[in-house]
């Protein structure tokens, strides 16, 4: 009798107040832009200076904590964020697979994504298929303004961005509660 041995639970939410949470967004990116680095063929403010890294990610816990909250209500554990960050795709412009392993969770924030320019991000299985052993990835369908959340560990990547117009996604890093004043609360406990 077949059964399931393993099965990777991922989480969406929708925003609520999503225009004006974008609007905000957009400001908090002025004032913390995504750079292009040569090491790197994306665009980003992940290697933000430590104190102004601690405010995105305090504006980032305004903007999405009740989402989060929700989240962590339903996972039953108390989580902060232990990063926060943006990063944006032009035309040309691609993120190789990589994890956020360090992490317990990741979320990711569809800010700028057009359904039909742009594509989501693609999530890769952690093991092989059983009966052909081939790699097997998986694109989930995100809208603008929907928060995605996946386990860290699990290896994603994004495709070359083939539109002009510009993709961008907040990355958050969530790990277990140490209590540093941005924790998520889990409500029932």
């Amino acid at each position: 009798m077949k059964d399931t041995l393993f099965a990777i639970p991922y989480w969406k939410f929708t925003l609520k107040d999503w225009e004006e949470k974008k609007k905000k967004i957009h400001t908090l990116l002025e004032q913390y832009p995504c750079l292009k680095y040569k090491d790197q063929n994306f665009l980003t403010n992940r290697r933000l200076p430590l104190g102004s890294a601690a405010i995105f990610l305090e504006e980032c816990l305004n903007l999405f904590s009740e989402s989060l909250n929700e989240f962590s209500n339903e996972v039953k554990t108390n989580l902060e964020i232990s990063k926060a960050f943006a990063t944006s795709y032009d035309k040309g412009h691609e993120q190789i697979l990589h994890n956020h392993g360090q992490a317990l969770f990741s979320a990711m924030i569809y800010v700028d994504f057009d359904p039909t320019e742009h594509s989501p991000t693609v999530y890769k299985q952690p093991f092989n298929q059983f009966d052909s052993g081939n790699v097997c990835f998986r694109k989930l369908k995100p809208k603008e303004g929907d928060m995605m959340i996946v386990p860290s560990s699990i290896e994603h990547f994004s495709p070359a961005n083939n539109s002009s117009k510009r993709k961008t996604v907040i990355g958050l890093d969530l790990i277990f509660a140490k209590n540093l004043g941005n924790e998520l609360k889990n409500n029932d406990k």
